[in-house]
Protein backbone atom coordinates (compact mmCIF):
# COMPACT_ATOMS: atom_id res chain seq x y z
CA UNK A 1 0.00 0.00 0.00
CA UNK A 2 1.11 3.44 -0.74
CA UNK A 3 1.42 6.40 1.58
CA UNK A 4 -1.45 8.22 -0.11
CA UNK A 5 -3.70 5.20 0.40
CA UNK A 6 -2.75 5.04 4.08
CA UNK A 7 -3.28 8.73 4.61
CA UNK A 8 -6.70 8.49 2.91
CA UNK A 9 -7.66 5.57 5.14
CA UNK A 10 -6.47 7.47 8.22
CA UNK A 11 -8.33 10.57 7.09
CA UNK A 12 -11.48 8.53 6.46
CA UNK A 13 -11.18 6.90 9.90
CA UNK A 14 -10.76 10.32 11.51
CA UNK A 15 -13.83 11.67 9.66
CA UNK A 16 -15.87 8.66 10.80
CA UNK A 17 -14.69 9.23 14.35
CA UNK A 18 -15.63 12.91 14.18
CA UNK A 19 -19.03 11.98 12.71
CA UNK A 20 -19.71 9.55 15.56
CA UNK A 21 -18.62 12.17 18.09
CA UNK A 22 -20.90 14.76 16.46
CA UNK A 23 -23.81 12.30 16.50
CA UNK A 24 -23.20 11.58 20.19
CA UNK A 25 -23.04 15.31 20.98
CA UNK A 26 -26.24 15.96 19.04
CA UNK A 27 -28.03 13.10 20.83
CA UNK A 28 -26.92 14.57 24.16
CA UNK A 29 -28.17 18.03 23.14
CA UNK A 30 -31.53 16.61 22.04
CA UNK A 31 -31.81 14.76 25.33
CA UNK A 32 -31.08 17.96 27.27
CA UNK A 33 -33.52 19.91 25.08
CA UNK A 34 -36.28 17.36 25.72
CA UNK A 35 -35.56 17.54 29.44
CA UNK A 36 -35.78 21.34 29.31
CA UNK A 37 -39.10 21.18 27.43
CA UNK A 38 -40.49 18.79 30.05
CA UNK A 39 -39.35 21.13 32.84
CA UNK A 40 -40.98 24.11 31.09
CA UNK A 41 -44.23 22.16 30.66
CA UNK A 42 -44.18 21.16 34.33
CA UNK A 43 -43.54 24.74 35.45
CA UNK A 44 -46.32 26.03 33.18
CA UNK A 45 -48.69 23.41 34.57
CA UNK A 46 -47.79 24.39 38.14
CA UNK A 47 -48.23 28.09 37.37
CA UNK A 48 -51.66 27.43 35.83
CA UNK A 49 -52.63 25.43 38.91
CA UNK A 50 -51.49 28.27 41.19
CA UNK A 51 -53.48 30.81 39.11
CA UNK A 52 -56.54 28.54 39.23
CA UNK A 53 -56.23 28.10 43.00
CA UNK A 54 -55.88 31.86 43.50
CA UNK A 55 -58.94 32.45 41.31
CA UNK A 56 -60.93 29.85 43.27
CA UNK A 57 -59.94 31.44 46.58
CA UNK A 58 -60.94 34.88 45.28
CA UNK A 59 -64.24 33.52 43.93
CA UNK A 60 -65.09 31.98 47.30
CA UNK A 61 -64.29 35.29 49.00
CA UNK A 62 -66.56 37.22 46.58
CA UNK A 63 -69.37 34.71 46.84
CA UNK A 64 -72.26 35.28 49.23
CA UNK A 65 -72.45 31.52 49.80
CA UNK A 66 -70.76 30.54 53.08
CA UNK A 67 -70.03 26.84 53.41
CA UNK A 68 -69.31 25.06 56.68
CA UNK A 69 -66.54 23.11 54.95
CA UNK A 70 -63.11 24.30 53.88
CA UNK A 71 -62.95 25.47 50.26
CA UNK A 72 -60.93 22.44 49.13
CA UNK A 73 -63.65 20.12 50.46
CA UNK A 74 -66.35 22.14 48.69
CA UNK A 75 -64.36 21.91 45.46
CA UNK A 76 -64.59 18.12 45.67
CA UNK A 77 -68.37 18.44 45.54
CA UNK A 78 -68.40 20.79 42.56
CA UNK A 79 -69.55 18.76 39.58
CA UNK A 80 -67.83 19.50 36.29
CA UNK A 81 -64.51 20.86 35.20
CA UNK A 82 -63.48 24.14 36.75
CA UNK A 83 -61.95 26.24 34.00
CA UNK A 84 -60.07 29.50 34.23
CA UNK A 85 -61.12 31.85 31.45
CA UNK A 86 -60.25 35.37 30.41
CA UNK A 87 -59.73 37.80 33.25
CA UNK A 88 -59.43 34.88 35.69
CA UNK A 89 -63.18 34.23 35.41
CA UNK A 90 -63.99 30.76 36.67
CA UNK A 91 -66.57 28.54 35.08
CA UNK A 92 -67.86 25.13 36.03
CA UNK A 93 -69.18 23.08 33.12
CA UNK A 94 -69.75 26.35 31.25
CA UNK A 95 -71.64 28.09 34.07
CA UNK A 96 -70.29 30.94 36.20
CA UNK A 97 -68.59 29.70 39.35
CA UNK A 98 -70.99 31.70 41.55
CA UNK A 99 -73.96 29.90 39.99
CA UNK A 100 -72.33 26.52 40.59
CA UNK A 101 -71.78 27.40 44.27
CA UNK A 102 -75.39 28.53 44.65
CA UNK A 103 -76.64 25.32 43.04
CA UNK A 104 -74.40 23.32 45.36
CA UNK A 105 -75.74 25.21 48.37
CA UNK A 106 -79.31 24.57 47.24
CA UNK A 107 -78.60 20.87 46.71
CA UNK A 108 -76.80 20.47 50.08
CA UNK A 109 -78.33 23.09 52.41
CA UNK A 110 -76.89 21.41 55.51
CA UNK A 111 -73.36 22.28 54.28
CA UNK A 112 -73.93 26.04 54.27
CA UNK A 113 -74.58 28.74 56.80
CA UNK A 114 -78.29 29.22 57.58
CA UNK A 115 -78.24 32.84 56.37
CA UNK A 116 -77.00 31.63 53.02
CA UNK A 117 -79.84 29.16 52.54
CA UNK A 118 -82.37 31.75 53.64
CA UNK A 119 -81.05 34.33 51.17
CA UNK A 120 -80.94 31.79 48.33
CA UNK A 121 -84.52 30.70 49.01
CA UNK A 122 -86.05 34.08 49.66
CA UNK A 123 -84.40 36.32 47.08
CA UNK A 124 -86.50 35.26 44.06
CA UNK A 125 -89.65 35.03 46.19
CA UNK A 126 -89.16 38.52 47.58
CA UNK A 127 -88.61 40.00 44.12
CA UNK A 128 -91.82 38.41 42.85
CA UNK A 129 -93.75 39.38 46.00
CA UNK A 130 -92.65 43.03 46.02
CA UNK A 131 -93.32 43.64 42.33
CA UNK A 132 -96.87 44.51 41.31
CA UNK A 133 -98.58 44.65 37.94
CA UNK A 134 -98.74 48.41 38.42
CA UNK A 135 -94.93 48.53 38.38
CA UNK A 136 -94.96 47.21 34.83
CA UNK A 137 -95.97 50.42 33.06
CA UNK A 138 -96.35 49.37 29.44
CA UNK A 139 -96.93 46.31 27.30
CA UNK A 140 -93.20 46.00 26.55
CA UNK A 141 -92.34 45.74 30.27
CA UNK A 142 -95.15 43.23 30.84
CA UNK A 143 -94.01 41.16 27.87
CA UNK A 144 -90.41 41.19 29.11
CA UNK A 145 -91.54 40.07 32.58
CA UNK A 146 -93.63 37.22 31.12
CA UNK A 147 -90.71 36.15 28.89
CA UNK A 148 -88.35 36.07 31.84
CA UNK A 149 -90.60 34.64 34.60
CA UNK A 150 -93.52 33.02 32.78
CA UNK A 151 -97.25 33.76 32.56
CA UNK A 152 -98.04 32.07 35.89
CA UNK A 153 -95.63 34.40 37.72
CA UNK A 154 -97.16 37.42 35.99
CA UNK A 155 -100.68 36.33 36.91
CA UNK A 156 -99.55 35.82 40.52
CA UNK A 157 -98.57 39.50 40.79
CA UNK A 158 -100.97 41.69 42.69
CA UNK A 159 -102.56 44.64 40.91
CA UNK A 160 -101.28 47.23 43.44
CA UNK A 161 -99.94 50.73 43.35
Amino acid sequence: MSNSSLSKDAELAQLRSELEQTKAERAQQEKESAKSREEIQQITKEMNQIRRNEAVTAAFARSSVRFRLPNNEVMRLVEGDVALGEGNALTVAGKPFKTALEELATRYPYLVDGRTTKSLRSAPEEQTRKLTKGDLKDAKAKSAYISQHGLAAFEALILGR
